[in-house]
Parts: C-alpha cells; structure tokens; sequence
C-alpha cells in the first residue's frame, strides 16, 4: 500500500485539477491597429466609432435643422398663385357675369329708389306738369277759327291766331321732350347709388339738340308707323324703347342709338316684354287714381326703366 505511485502535481486538499474538459482560451484575433500594434484598434479614421459622415452623431437631414417648412416657403403657405380663394376666373368677383333682368326686381328697385328721392321726383314733375298746362292754356286761346274778324289789310285774324297756337303747340311738344330726357337722366342717376338733385335732371344741356333730333326721328318713324295700320307703330315703339338711354347715357347719334335700342330690345326680346307689359299697367292704375298715381308711377317706369338699361347693357347697377 506504501508502493503506490502518487500522481504528479500538487494533491494538496484544494488543488486538485479541475474534472471534465479544459475551460476554452479563445485565440487571439489579429490585430487591427496600425503595423506594429496589437489589439483592436480604432477603424480607420479616427478613435472609436465615431459619427457618421458629415456631422456628429445622427443630426439634421441634409439642408437645414430638424423638419423643416416645404421647399418654396414658411409654413404650409397659401396655394400657388395668390393668398387664399381668390375670384374665379375671368374677371373680378361674381360681377362679371352676364346679368339677366328679373322684371319684379326692376320694379321693386323703381319703388325702393323713389321712396328715398320721392320729394325731387315729384318736384321735377309738377314744374313739367304745370309749365306744360300753361303752354296748352295758351295754345287753347289761340285757337280761334271765327271768319268774321278781318283787319284792314285782309287777313283774318284767326289766321294769325291759329299760327301762334301751332308755335305753342311746337314748344309744348319740345317741352315735353325735354321732360322725358330730365327724367331719363334722373332715373341713370338713381343707379349710381347717388340721389339726384334737381339740378341733376338737366346735367345733359350740351346735347339739347341730339335729345330733340332723337325725338323728333322717333316722332316722325311712330307717325309713319301708326299710318300703316297702326300696328307697325306700336312695334317701332317698343324696339326704339331705348335709343333715349344710349343718346344721353353713350352719347351716341340719333341714329347709332336707334339701331343699339333695336339690337338691345331684339337680344332681349322676352324680359322688355314683360317689363312694358307691367310699366304700362302701373301707369293705368296711376291714371285711374284722378291723374295723381302718375306723380308716383311715372318716376317708378323712368327708374325701372333705367335698371333694365344697365342690366342688359352689364353695367354695374347700385
């Protein structure tokens, strides 16, 4: 028992070699540093893993700092082209589309415009009215046929009279022409949004004489037509119904203005229609009223009137 033979090593209690396989010494990778140095060395570039290209650590895309506004400017900007919704195309605002005459809209408007103006209308009208009465008074006077009164040089004295008569007649009609281009100015004026003066009627004293050549061309043009049975009459009327408005509102010529009245009322033969339909109507209940109801009709059909104008012609109306 004594001749057995003892392992090699310490057998001291506590170091005995350790039982089953050797513990794993990995090899050592080759070095990565410069020549001559071992270890793990920094990557090429710098020490450690540094920032990637271009700045440190993970910062700012490319351009600017953090996420920045859309290319072009600040912001979700307004849409290309201008800020917000602006109009739509072709002109400025809705304004810019064709207006279409609504025939209780132009009555209405003659209603709302002379009850604010009421006093100058009625004004305007009653120096007419009473200017027109002493001219037929007078014209009435002279109106003498009596063959008995002679003078000495043998011409009969109502001769004479009934000359003077045809002269006041020819100035009462020219009066009245006047009148209806005073009021046709008033009623262009009522759709600018300003309440005419009385003075205001007469602002067209330069083109006196174009008022009268007019008037009188569709005096004689109506006369020719009511001798053709008179229908043809009441037909020129209704187409010339204009030519007043573009005389005093386009300055146009007698005739310019007859031929744009004819293409205006033509274009829109339908609205005018129903428009003079309706005007003459009021004016029938204005007579019907002792001639009184004229006083408040008449401005009514002349501001009506002038709406439709600036309708269908697409001027703007107040």
């Amino acid at each position: 028992m004594s001749d057995q033979q003892q392992p090699p090593g310490d057998q001291t209690p506590g170091n005995e070699p350790p039982s089953g396989p050797p513990p794993y010494d990995p090899p050592t990778p080759p070095s990565q540093g410069p020549p001559g140095e071992g270890g793990y060395g920094p990557p090429p570039g710098g020490g450690g893993y540094g920032p990637p290209p271009g700045g440190g650590g993970y910062g700012p895309p490319p351009g600017g700092g953090g996420y920045g506004p859309p290319p072009g400017g600040g912001g979700y900007g307004p849409p290309p082209g201008g800020g917000g919704y602006g109009p739509p195309p072709g002109g400025g605002g809705y304004g810019a589309t064709p207006q279409q005459l609504n025939v209780g809209q132009a009555i209405s408007y003659g209603w709302d415009k002379f009850r604010a103006n009421w006093g100058v209308w009625v004004l305007v009208t009653l120096v007419f009215v009473l200017i027109q009465a002493v001219l037929s008074g007078i014209g009435n006077g002279f109106d003498y046929s009596s063959s008995d009164a002679w003078d000495d040089n043998g011409y009969t004295l109502a001769t004479g009279l009934s000359i003077l008569g045809v002269i006041v007649g020819i100035a009462s009609t020219i009066l009245s022409w006047l009148m209806q281009a005073a009021q046709t100015r008033g009623g262009l004026q009522e759709t600018t949004g300003n309440k005419p003066s009385f003075g205001d009627f007469f602002k067209w004293g330069d083109r006196a004489g174009t008022v009268i050549l007019t008037l009188l061309l569709l005096g004689v043009l109506t006369f020719v037509g009511i001798l053709l049975c008179v229908l043809p009459g009441i037909i020129f009327t209704f187409f010339a119904w204009y030519t007043l408005w573009f005389v005093l509102d386009r300055g146009m010529s007698p005739f310019e203005a007859l031929q744009a009245s004819f293409r205006l009322v033509g274009n829109n033969l339908g609205p005018v229609f129903l428009l003079a339909l309706a005007l003459i109507g009021i004016n029938i209940v204005g007579a019907c009223l002792c001639g009184i109801g004229l006083l408040v009709t008449v401005p009514i059909t002349l501001i009506a009137t002038a709406y439709s104008f600036k309708v269908l012609t697409q001027q703007p109306v107040a």
